[in-house]
């Protein structure tokens, strides 16, 4: 009997050990028609349009090789480990690897809460480009180098409303809304192209503090470079210093700004505008916290 584990995820040069909830699904959409008869008497593939799906808690490496553009690597790899019976994992070429090609990396979400290490959530589609199919297996593969130094961790942190603080955020969470299209031609199984057609991203943050309505407004604003940091971890020891840069930045440069509920809690909506120069959303690692905060 053979038995595997969810193993890393490589994009291009990126190795990211910290994965979890990783899914490969092949995609394949069939038609299936019993043509006036009890049994079925067709079934075919028609489309094929296959796409891994991750979470990770390795937020900075990650969005490095897949940000909020999405990311066009040539290469995506997915590990599963072999366990060995009687023992753990097993050594050597006895693991398998999934490739997906000519990918579109998407990521969807940056969640975080107050005790709680973020996770942030990527979506990847393989498309065809002429020569290879968009996805293929491989089996009695090495696994990556594993080094423990790389393991980040992270967690909610401050925010800022046009250089103001946001007093006691307890959650955060991005949803990047993007709309992505997939595309085929010629009756060909799978598709030949993917692209980010729509980007509507919204910021969802809460607090304690009632009293940020006043800052906000009742009926909402419009307000510059609303900010939100993600606090990173340290291995042994307590959470990254706010003036030392090892912590994650996700800024707005122009939104419009809601409280959207009020109770025990206050939830805090931004939705990002493109401002026609700056970058509608920035990720950005190894920052330090703002003394403003």
């Amino acid at each position: 009997m053979e038995r595997f584990a969810i193993g890393p995820v490589v994009i291009g040069s990126t190795v990211l050990w910290q994965t979890l909830n990783v899914r490969v699904n092949p995609g394949i959409q069939r038609l299936v028609q019993s043509a006036q008869r009890v049994d079925t008497a067709f079934a075919g593939a028609i489309k094929q349009l296959p796409m891994l799906s991750f979470d990770t808690h390795a937020i900075a490496k990650a969005i490095g090789a897949i940000g909020f553009v999405g990311e066009n690597a040539a290469t995506v790899d997915v590990y599963f480990r072999a366990l060995e019976h009687g023992g753990t994992f097993q050594a050597g070429a006895k693991h398998v690897k999934v490739t997906l090609y000519d990918t579109l990396g998407i990521l969807r979400r940056i969640r975080a809460n107050q005790w709680a290490e973020a996770t942030a959530s990527f979506d990847v589609i393989g498309v065809f480009n002429g020569t290879q199919a968009p996805i293929a297996i491989a089996t009695e593969q090495s696994l990556p180098a594993y080094t423990a130094a790389n393991i980040e961790k992270f967690t909610v942190g401050p925010a800022l409303l046009d250089a103001v603080p946001l007093d006691n955020i307890q959650s955060f969470e991005l949803d990047t809304g993007i709309r992505e299209v997939a595309d085929g031609q010629d009756g060909g199984l799978y598709a030949r192209f993917a692209a980010i057609h729509e980007r509507q991203p919204i910021i969802r943050a809460t607090t304690f503090d009632s009293s940020v309505l006043d800052t906000i407004g009742e009926g909402g604003s419009s307000q510059d470079d609303a900010t939100f940091f993600l606090r990173g971890l340290t291995n042994k020891g307590e959470p990254v210093a706010d003036t030392t840069a090892g912590h994650i930045s996700i800024v707005a440069a122009e939104s419009h700004v809601t409280v959207s509920d009020m109770g025990e809690t206050t939830t805090i909506e931004v939705r990002p505008v493109h401002d026609g120069t700056n970058d509608l959303l920035s990720i950005t690692a190894a920052q330090a916290i703002s003394s403003e905060t």
